[in-house]
């Protein structure tokens, strides 16, 4: 086996983000570089944009998962990847790329983004886990990374154009804030922080930020 006792990562990409053909190039510099096996390539699905993909990854033995698109992709690839262990590595090719920016990662220099994925270099992050119960009793676990809403925030991120976004990047976010804002009508929570006394309160949004 020619790639016995060789570093392995796999790639999680969201197949509709652009420059793919650079992505497998620098890459395959990066293993070459650092001596890791061919890389794993798993695309994502409209259905699942990543979580079932990095669990994918780590069952086939990969020691590091690199996920190349936007927020929303890492987001659910880091999901994945929650208690196992395996380091992920970030390809930043989203409208915001929120999560990236905070860590410093180049966001307009994919080849920087790569050779940092394949450094070594670990940072550990606290994620935002939220457990939810629906009326009907199902049960619900999503992760964050940066920031987890409800109420205005969510309406707007939910009501974003996705053709929009492509076209103008941020500012589709804006034009999601200004038609939820007069459709989020206040609503009563009850909410407490740690082992503190709980608080009722009348709001038209509730944000729990982990990062900037």
């Amino acid at each position: 086996d020619a790639v016995r006792g060789r570093l392995r990562a796999a790639v999680i990409f969201n197949p509709t983000k652009h420059g793919l053909d650079e992505l497998r190039t620098a890459v395959a510099q990066a293993e070459s570089r650092q001596h890791f096996a061919p890389s794993l390539w798993i695309e994502t699905t409209v259905d699942d944009p990543g979580k079932g993909m990095a669990r994918a990854a780590v069952e086939a033995g990969v020691d590091l998962v690199i996920a190349a698109g936007g927020d929303g992709t890492v987001r659910s690839v880091a999901a994945g990847l929650r208690n196992t262990g395996v380091p992920l590595g970030l390809v930043p090719l989203g409208t915001g790329n929120l999560f990236a920016r905070n860590l410093a990662i180049p966001v307009n220099d994919q080849d920087d983004a790569i050779v940092l994925a394949f450094s070594g270099y670990d940072r550990a992050v606290d994620v935002i886990v939220a457990d939810i119960t629906r009326p009907g009793g199902q049960t619900e676990s999503h992760v964050s990374l940066v920031m987890a809403g409800i109420g205005i925030d969510a309406a707007m991120i939910s009501n974003t154009n996705p053709e929009l976004k492509r076209r103008l990047g941020w500012f589709a976010y804006v034009d999601a804030g200004l038609r939820a804002i007069p459709a989020s009508k206040p609503f009563r929570v009850v909410h407490r922080l740690d082992a503190g006394r709980h608080h009722r309160s009348r709001v038209s949004s509730i944000l729990v930020a982990n990062l900037g």
